[in-house]
């Protein structure tokens, strides 16, 4: 096993041709749903994605009836379902505990699970029921922070609220690329550590169309932060005899994100929250609160990578290979 580090040159690496990247924790017979319970949110990021896509329907719900017909398809699933609760911040979705009890009927297989992604400042998690089947995805935005009060208190409150009620929670820490922030990074970085919990250094990026671009970081930005470079979130690397372990840190420094013309087992979902499902990184969409069987009779293929880019960590979790022929059936990554 050879390890990239970041003095490794980046050319030096390109060029030996690996043909497989993959997380060792993404299954390919399960589905990755985002569903977009509203696209409310008590924040106004500047570098807000959803906010840019929906565009004039920012700050809309959808009925809780037809979030019901969103459940109902996914319950006809023969598959095991990792649903994420996106938004907007679906915390302040009013029917939000709800939602959640319901879908818990739905996620019956043993190896479904129910994330929930928030921004961490409202406080409803102390009435979040305890499963082991949720977890926590959490992330704070330095943009406001005057909405968790002093030293991010409130954020970091609600995750050690979260961790002593047993859940598993994990941080996306945001890397914003302007130095104004930096301290702030480093500060969350340490309490988070603290904290024992899971953190992820998230790289920022923006959507033009169907296009996904990452913001700009300079050379300083990785000097600065290079202790991420060991946290450990891992992506693989491999061809027939060798197999590299690259952090996030390591795989957006050395600008290893093209995959455009591989086959890629992309198994994840984005529902709308006006209940259209789309495949990531298609512009196809049907309506599942008029199609309920559409998983029941959905038939899971591969896709070849039309991308110049491949930035969402979802996707790049997901198997792609440059040739079907290299395919191995015996990998435990395949079960």
């Amino acid at each position: 096993m050879i390890i990239l580090t970041p003095s490794t040159p980046q050319t030096t690496f390109i060029n030996q041709q690996f043909t497989a990247e993959y997380d060792y924790n993404h299954y390919l017979d399960r589905y990755y749903i985002y569903w977009d319970l509203s696209t409310q949110c008590n924040f106004k990021c500047s570098y807000c994605y959803a906010r840019a896509e929906y565009k004039d329907d920012w700050n809309k719900i959808d009925s809780y009836s037809r979030q019901l017909l969103v459940l109902k398809a996914l319950s006809f699933s023969d598959k095991p379902i990792f649903l994420g609760f996106h938004g907007g911040e679906p915390t302040v979705h009013p029917r939000f505990i709800d939602l959640i009890t319901e879908s818990l009927k739905v996620l019956n297989h043993k190896d479904s699970r129910l994330y929930i992604v928030t921004n961490g400042s409202t406080s409803v998690f102390d009435d979040i029921p305890i499963n082991k089947k949720i977890y926590l995805l959490w992330s704070c935005h330095m943009e406001f922070k005057q909405k968790y009060g002093k030293n991010y208190e409130k954020f970091l409150k609600n995750i050690q609220l979260m961790k002593e009620k047993g859940f598993k929670n994990k941080v996306n820490l945001l890397l914003i690329p302007n130095k104004r922030y930096w301290n702030d990074i480093h500060y969350l970085y340490s309490k988070l550590k603290e904290l024992d919990v899971i953190i992820h250094p998230h790289f920022i990026y923006t959507v033009n169309g169907s296009k996904e671009i990452i913001w700009d970081y300079p050379k300083e930005f990785f000097d600065e932060f290079k202790e991420l470079n060991f946290v450990q979130c891992k992506y693989i690397f491999e061809n027939d005899s060798e197999h590299v372990e690259l952090t996030d840190y390591e795989l957006f420094k050395n600008d290893l994100c093209h995959f455009k013309g591989w086959l890629c087992y992309n198994n994840n979902f984005e529902i709308k929250y006006n209940g259209l499902l789309r495949r990531i990184c298609t512009n196809h969409f049907i309506d599942l609160t008029k199609d309920i069987f559409f998983f029941k009779r959905y038939k899971f293929t591969p896709m070849k990578c039309t991308s110049d880019n491949c930035l969402s960590d979802g996707v790049l979790k997901c198997l792609k290979i440059r040739d079907s022929s290299n395919i191995n059936k015996d990998k435990d990554l395949f079960i």
